[in-house]
């Protein structure tokens, strides 16, 4: 998926963070269940980590380049948001936090969009479409003072 991505960005004008997602390259192969142990206490299973495929765009992405990230967050959501906004080198991430059970299994969302620039945009409940077209304003708004700037 990163080699794709990182193919393709180039000839873009702005992307989005893509989520982790679960690969078939575990860190543990079984062919067998994975039962508790003898004294009813659970197994250790190893995780692998994924690539941080937004942070290579976001090292990688040319001037002009627009790239938005997503934060689901369980706790202090503004502050771990701006801190990856940052580390991925984003010009806006959008921020939720998931631990309220306010965004998973539910038609709506209540997302705060922050910049690089610093400004925070915490946006109402509204539908998840609502909240897409309110982050592509944002983006097409960057990428107007992108083409003014040349």
């Amino acid at each position: 998926m990163g080699a794709c991505i990182h193919y393709h960005i180039c000839w873009s004008d702005s992307s989005l963070d893509w989520k982790a997602f679960p690969t078939r390259e575990d860190a543990m192969k079984l062919a067998r269940k994975i039962k508790k142990r003898d004294d009813g206490t659970a197994p250790t299973i190893e995780l692998t980590v994924n690539p941080d495929i937004a942070a290579e765009v976001g090292l990688g992405k040319n001037p002009g380049q627009v790239l938005v990230a997503f934060a689901a967050e369980t706790q202090n959501a503004i502050d771990n948001a701006r801190q990856k906004l940052t580390r991925k080198r984003a010009d806006l991430i959008v921020v939720n936090d998931v631990g309220t059970g306010r965004v998973f299994g539910s038609d709506g969302n209540e997302a705060v969009i922050l910049d690089a620039s610093g400004g925070h945009t915490a946006l109402p409940r509204m539908s998840k479409d609502a909240v897409a077209y309110e982050v592509w304003d944002r983006v097409v708004k960057l990428l107007s003072n992108v083409q003014e700037a040349y």
